[in-house]
């Protein structure tokens, strides 16, 4: 089994990083998790430069490593659009699993992680990457080839086609490469981030995708039936995060979701089975 603290998009929240950490560390020893899976977006551009040379955006990626550094566990990550690939040479707890960014892979209790940071272009962010076949077939020779180890996949940007790339607007602005690399290898699970307000769950084929979110903001309490989304159905969170228990290579898992509001925290338990999602009590 294998315990997987999944961390949306950062952007700078510590107080939500520290809330969320002292909760975690505050579970029962069954529930500490085995790896942190970030999804990128340690930093803002909109309040921090972005580069190596700037003092206070180093300075924040110390802090928040000291924070995660706490939970006794690899943080596996990719960078986000706000990010630089190689997260300013920050080492610590952060271990990259970004294929572009020319990371490997890495084993979790026998699921291997495989990451893709960076989202789509916009001419506006340091990590962006122009969506398409050129960028797939890149990224399939970065990667292993398929085999029978059942796989997590961590994106920064959601793939299209899974309900968790959508606007309000209802526009999809979901990757196609990633949703092409889903659907090829259909992992157990893929964590992404990137768009906020399309934080949820969705399927591709077998595979389970999460959207994170935010550690700190929007968040989606209604129905996690896939598909089920809209503004009337998001709050807005002073912490977020997902603890989820991969037990085998199977699509079914537990995952306990946490969201503080308005300083208590409301903590439930969903179970993945035979494409459903489900809110249930206390394995």
């Amino acid at each position: 089994m294998a315990n997987l603290l999944v961390l949306g998009d950062i952007h700078g929240a510590l107080a939500a990083l520290r809330a969320i950490c002292d909760l975690v560390a505050s579970l029962d020893s069954m529930l500490r998790p085995d790896a942190i899976l970030a999804t990128g977006d340690f930093v803002s551009v909109f309040h921090l430069p972005v580069s190596h040379a700037n003092t206070a955006a180093r300075q924040l990626m110390t802090e928040i490593e000291r924070e995660l550094s706490g939970l006794g566990c690899e943080v596996l990550c990719v960078a986000g659009n706000h990010d630089r690939p190689d997260l300013w040479g920050v080492n610590g707890c952060l271990r990259s699993v970004d294929a572009y960014a020319g990371a490997t892979e890495c084993s979790v209790h026998g699921f291997r992680v495989i990451g893709l940071g960076g989202s789509w272009q916009l001419g506006m962010f340091p990590y962006e990457w122009e969506d398409g076949a050129v960028l797939t077939e890149r990224v399939r020779q970065l990667i292993p080839q398929c085999d029978v180890v059942p796989e997590v996949f961590l994106t920064h940007a959601p793939p299209a086609g899974a309900g968790v790339g959508s606007l309000h607007s209802g526009g999809e602005v979901g990757s196609q490469t990633i949703q092409e690399l889903i659907v090829e290898r259909q992992p157990v699970l893929s964590v992404c981030g990137h768009v906020h307000e399309a934080a949820g769950w969705g399927l591709l084929g077998k595979t389970w995708v999460l959207n994170a979110g935010v550690i700190c903001g929007m968040t989606r309490l209604a129905d996690p039936t896939p598909g089920n989304r809209g503004p009337s159905n998001l709050v807005n969170s002073q912490a977020n995060f997902y603890l989820i228990q991969l037990v085998s290579p199977g699509d079914s898992f537990l995952a306990l979701e946490g969201h503080l509001l308005k300083g208590r925290w409301l903590l439930r338990w969903l179970r993945a089975e035979a494409g459903h999602i489900n809110v249930t009590n206390h394995p």
